[in-house]
């Protein structure tokens, strides 16, 4: 060393080859301290399994610290919420994954298990509310059949009192046949008034609801349809806008026996 530094232009090379010693020497020393902590034994104090349950061991040896803090820095490093998981290759066994899981935190099975009892109530829920749809949609129509029959019934009944007017005004020199016309048209008139009541009475026994809309829709294969909306929830799907719009004016009619 004496010699290099006395060379000329050679005190760099110096420099740099004792930089490199103090280097070999550090890793030197690591391989050491390594090697120390790999040399103990390793000392199995818990080993449980349960099935559908995490395998649980305790151990104690130096190197399982060191893995204990790798793998919480992991966790931490990725942000992960529940867990994470490593993929390795062994030249042997092939591909395996290893997941590092927080404690108290649910496992990827528990995870997919609760996302699946969640579809399935899911569907259940929309089943059922479809199935009540259904049976409402059916009880819409048949009480809008109902309406019209009444609404046709009333206009017909006034078209005949409108007539019979008309005539009494033709007949004033009968007294008697006046009186029997007027007798007739007050039952006729009672009749009718009953209908009409009981045809309100079934448009009252209806559902009230505030909001009443209708959309049009056109799917991926041009079909075309029409969906009544009551407050913001599905009520009806129809073929024709006619008929969407003759169940929103039965419920807006109904809507209005309120006042």
């Amino acid at each position: 060393m004496e010699q290099l530094e006395g060379c000329y232009g050679c005190r760099s090379l110096a420099r740099r080859i004792t930089e490199a010693d103090a280097t070999i020497a550090a890793l030197q020393a690591r391989v050491q301290e390594l090697e120390g902590v790999l040399a103990g034994d390793l000392e199995l104090t818990k080993l449980h399994y349960e099935p559908g349950q995490p395998l649980e061991f305790q151990a104690k040896h130096p190197l399982i610290a060191i893995m204990a803090a790798s793998m919480a820095q992991m966790c931490d490093d990725l942000k992960a919420e529940n867990y994470v998981e490593v993929q390795f290759n062994h030249h042997e066994k092939g591909h395996f994954i290893l997941t590092v899981q927080k404690m108290f935190h649910p496992t990827p099975h528990q995870l997919r298990q609760k996302a699946e009892s969640q579809l399935t109530q899911r569907t259940a829920e929309c089943d059922a509310l479809k199935l009540v749809n259904d049976t409402h949609m059916k009880t819409v129509m048949k009480l809008s059949h109902v309406v019209e029959q009444c609404t046709a019934e009333l206009e017909a009944a006034k078209d005949k009192v409108q007539f019979l007017e008309k005539k009494n005004r033709n007949l004033l020199d009968s007294s008697n046949m006046v009186l029997k016309v007027k007798a007739d048209q007050d039952v006729r008139l009672d009749d009718l008034q009953a209908e009409l009541e009981r045809g309100r009475g079934l448009v009252r026994a209806l559902p009230a609801y505030k909001d009443i809309s209708v959309s049009h829709r056109i799917d991926e294969n041009d079909y075309e349809s029409w969906h009544v909306w009551v407050d913001h929830n599905p009520l009806a799907e129809c073929d024709t806008e006619e008929e969407a719009n003759a169940i929103k004016a039965l419920y807006e009619h109904r809507q209005g026996m309120e006042g």
